[in-house]
């Protein structure tokens, strides 16, 4: 299983370090230093690259009967687009609804009232931090869910606690260490002035691909279109009964 630590000893063969690395955080040589750096930003741009299927997650909470704010997981990233549903009502959630759109429903002399839920991600109320506001102000305990993209790219050597940069050596991509290590190739070959188009161009190439084959890849068809499973809120038996 890959770590930081073997990730940046394959990397520093790859072009040219030969010293033996045996620790990367806290390292003080410049070499290491940079190749930690390199380690850093690859992550960072493969995870805000692609919603990586490794890295999507469903979150589901109950609404709070009189509560319009609520919390966003701990290691959220952002929004997979049209995933919000009240599954209780069997409702997609309208949303996200832009600020204009927000101050017309709350506003506005004839204001949007809907039994269909609204939301959007304000600044809380009360603390500096991003929450998930619903309106109308629910007064139901209802099943809500939606879909996000986990901002956490690494775990510890444990597997399970969740990191956003490299903490120990021992940590953990969740990420393809492949791609990682393709794209740190380029970066710390420009950290050491030497050319690196034709290694971008590669690392570029193997993201996208690796992106176009992540999760499985549709069907496209020439023909009339053809979905493999039931339409939206439609059942799938006893049609005329």
């Amino acid at each position: 299983m890959a770590t930081l630590l073997t990730i940046v000893q394959a990397v520093a063969k790859d072009v040219g370090i030969y010293s033996p690395i045996a620790k990367v955080v806290n390292n003080e040589d410049d070499g290491v230093i940079k190749l930690l750096r390199a380690a850093t930003a690859a992550a960072r741009r493969i995870y805000k690259d692609h919603d990586w299927a490794i890295l999507q997650r469903e979150y589901t909470f109950n609404a709070v009967d009189g509560s319009p704010e609520y919390d966003l997981p701990s290691d959220f990233g952002r929004f997979i687009d049209d995933t919000v549903w009240d599954r209780d009502q069997f409702w997609q959630m309208r949303g996200p609804m832009t600020a204009q759109e927000w101050q017309i429903a709350k506003s506005a002399l004839i204001s949007s009232t809907s039994m269909q839920k609204r939301w959007r991600v304000k600044r809380a109320s009360a603390i500096v931090a991003k929450k998930f506001v619903i309106d109308p102000t629910p007064s139901d305990t209802n099943d809500l869910v939606f879909e996000y993209v986990s901002n956490s790219w690494a775990t510890a050597a444990n597997g399970t606690t969740l990191r956003t940069d490299w903490v120990a050596d021992t940590d953990i991509p969740i990420l393809d260490s492949e791609l990682i290590e393709v794209e740190m190739i380029w970066r710390m070959l420009r950290f050491l002035e030497r050319d690196f188009e034709a290694e971008k161009i590669e690392a570029d190439r193997e993201i996208d691909r690796a992106w176009a084959r992540d999760g499985g890849m549709p069907i496209i068809r020439l023909t009339a279109p053809h979905w493999r499973g039931p339409m939206v809120n439609t059942g799938e038996t006893n049609f005329g009964s």
